[in-house]
């Protein structure tokens, strides 16, 4: 990623490690797209990929789905050799890849919370978007400055069609939605949903 000069990562003097001793959370367009990359099913309360797993939860406040990664070691289980194994992998010629583009999606394999570190921290339980204050660097820099940074642009519109999409989701009740992961056709109705947003269904987002 590319940051105006205002911005230098301390690189190895940084004090924390992105992929380390955090909690992964997983929005559903996250999930769609781990499920196109490396498939994906619903069992015993995980969401189950390739070799690893996250626990799916649905917030008890606003009943959104979200997930947490199953780390292995306080590390993302998806660290191969301390390298991501989809760092560079994109979703293409499918149907979740169209989707995306239609909304002007990023079709990166990586999640917003990685996308969108070291300069925000995206809450997918609640659908809100935050200055992330645990960054040294970041923490010094001005809210106008950070805001119309291209990473956090296109983090912020993420964000907008992810609220849009939820908002049509909670139409569902959250046990008929339960039932859909137990029957595994959840995320065929997250996709369905994702194609059906419009941009007057778009809404400025709000920050924590």
């Amino acid at each position: 990623m590319k940051y105006s000069a205002e911005f230098k990562c301390l690189k190895e003097k940084c004090p924390h490690n992105c992929c380390s001793n955090t909690e992964v959370k997983l929005s559903v367009i996250d999930l769609i797209k781990i499920k196109d990359l490396l498939g994906l099913h619903y069992e015993n309360l995980n969401y189950k990929f390739d070799k690893h797993s996250a626990h799916a939860y649905f917030d008890i406040r606003t009943g959104y789905p979200y997930a947490v990664m199953n780390n292995k070691n306080s590390s993302c289980p998806l660290l191969n050799n301390g390298l991501c194994v989809i760092h560079k992998r994109t979703i293409t010629n499918s149907r979740v890849s169209e989707a995306l583009k239609s909304n002007d999606l990023s079709t990166s394999a990586l999640p917003l919370i990685c996308r969108s570190y070291p300069l925000a921290i995206f809450y997918p339980e609640t659908g809100k978007l935050g200055l992330n204050s645990g960054c040294k660097r970041v923490d010094g820099m001005k809210w106008e400055y950070v805001s119309k940074t291209p990473q956090l642009e296109e983090v912020t519109h993420e964000v907008s069609v992810y609220q849009a999409l939820m908002k049509k989701l909670s139409n569902h009740p959250t046990n008929q939605l339960i039932k859909l992961l137990n029957n595994n056709t959840f995320f065929d109705k997250v996709l369905e949903t994702l194609e059906s947003i419009k941009k007057d269904d778009l809404e400025k987002v709000s920050f924590l």
